[in-house]
């Protein structure tokens, strides 16, 4: 054991910092729930545990400390973390394939936010949804867009959050469409830049089926392989938003097509657009199948704007700078009014993405997808979370082509 490389935590593990008796704690938990429990560690302990980083092995440890009942503390506290499922080690990856086999089985993708987002009940979810995602008549445009951009901030916040969506949807409610394809954004770790699901999902007024017939030509039509990532789906509330929204809004029966898409981190380091032939080629692929579908199709980006403050990992107060992040963002949404999608990501390389825009790739690929050439603004919000001294701000566009 002791040439043994001390296996690190988990970097898609959730953190809480809190305070007892004065002295700092962290809570461990897992959104993925692969671990068995959720665990508090001094917040020493967790920065030790941070540092080592999968580059010590414990005999290194062990010379390091020079205290034999020390490093069997240490030792012991390691063993109970990896027992656990919060380190990266083979016991993690069976618990993870156990898991994962476990919900491949499942017939449907559950409602991972039902009775804190919303409620659960049909009953309950009726009168929700009717007090907060009223029509807005007067939302309506000469042209039927082609596709939408929608908030994923929880309806929780009230009027606020649930307005800018309603607004959204008020412009293409009184149509009926066969198809809503979604590009959520994905928070967590992303097993590829497009991730598929070919799951049904639950919603509290029924089930709202995948479109799998158009998800198996685009696997046939498509040169590239497409990855069909399921679990990463199941822990994704921005495709769920959209989908509750959408049987409420829309009673035929319509199916969706979700697809997570990853982070824009990469292109924005190299300085480039986020395009590449695998890129390119499952867009395009999309769009060939859809047309030969003869299906009436919606596009929907499920994105956030910016993200600034401590909660956010800022060594400042996001209240002092809400005036210029919107002047920031509305230079961004200027971009995507006037379907220059290159303006739209060179912004966001120049900025270093400092304002944290969650959803830029979904919003360029949204673009690229249905070659918008204008947009529409329909309604924008900042969310001032003043306990955490931070902020979120978001929107509703119409693009069309």
């Amino acid at each position: 054991m002791t040439d043994t490389i001390i296996p690190p935590l988990r970097y898609d593990i959730n953190t809480v910092e809190t305070i007892i008796d004065d002295e700092k704690y962290i809570i461990l938990q897992d959104p993925y729930g692969i671990a068995n429990q959720n665990l508090m560690l001094t917040k020493d302990f967790y920065i030790l545990l941070r540092s080592l980083n999968g580059a010590f092995t414990y005999q290194q440890l062990k010379i390091e400390l020079n205290d034999e009942e020390i490093y069997k503390l240490l030792v012991d506290s390691l063993s109970f973390l990896d027992e656990n499922g919060y380190l990266i080690s083979p016991n993690y990856f069976q618990k993870l394939n156990d898991v994962q086999e476990k919900y491949a089985k499942e017939p449907f993708r559950p409602m991972l936010t039902a009775n804190s987002s919303y409620p659960e009940s049909p009953e309950e979810f009726i009168s929700f949804a009717t007090k907060f995602f009223n029509k807005f008549n007067d939302i309506k445009f000469d042209t039927e867009p082609a596709a939408l951009i929608l908030p994923h901030i929880d309806f929780s916040l009230g009027h606020l959050s649930t307005d800018v969506y309603a607004k959204g949807y008020s412009s293409i409610s009184e149509n009926e469409y066969d198809l809503f394809v979604i590009l959520g954004t994905s928070h967590r770790f992303s097993s590829d830049y497009f991730m598929f699901s070919q799951k049904h999902y639950q919603t509290p007024l029924g089930i709202v089926e995948c479109d799998l017939e158009i998800l198996n030509s685009l696997q046939e039509q498509c040169s590239q392989k497409l990855t069909i990532d399921d679990f990463s789906n199941k822990f994704e509330h921005s495709v769920e938003y959209q989908v509750v929204l959408l049987k409420h809004y829309f009673k035929n029966n319509f199916k969706i097509l979700p697809i997570l898409v990853g982070s824009p981190y990469e292109f924005i380091l190299d300085g480039k657009l986020p395009e590449n032939d695998k890129i390119n080629n499952i867009l395009r692929s999309l769009n060939g199948v859809i047309q030969q579908s003869n299906k009436k199709v919606m596009f929907i980006a499920s994105v956030d704007f910016a993200h600034i403050g401590r909660k956010f990992g800022d060594d400042f107060d996001a209240e002092p700078l809400l005036g210029q992040l919107e002047i920031e963002d509305r230079k961004l949404i200027r971009s995507i009014e006037e379907g220059n999608r290159v303006a739209f990501f060179e912004k966001i390389i120049a900025d270093h993405d400092k304002w944290k825009i969650c959803g830029v790739s979904s919003i360029y690929a949204l673009m690229q997808l249905i070659n918008s050439t204008k947009g529409k603004l329909i309604d924008y919000a900042i969310w001032n979370e003043e306990p955490t001294k931070s902020a979120v701000s978001f929107a509703s566009i119409a693009l069309f082509k």
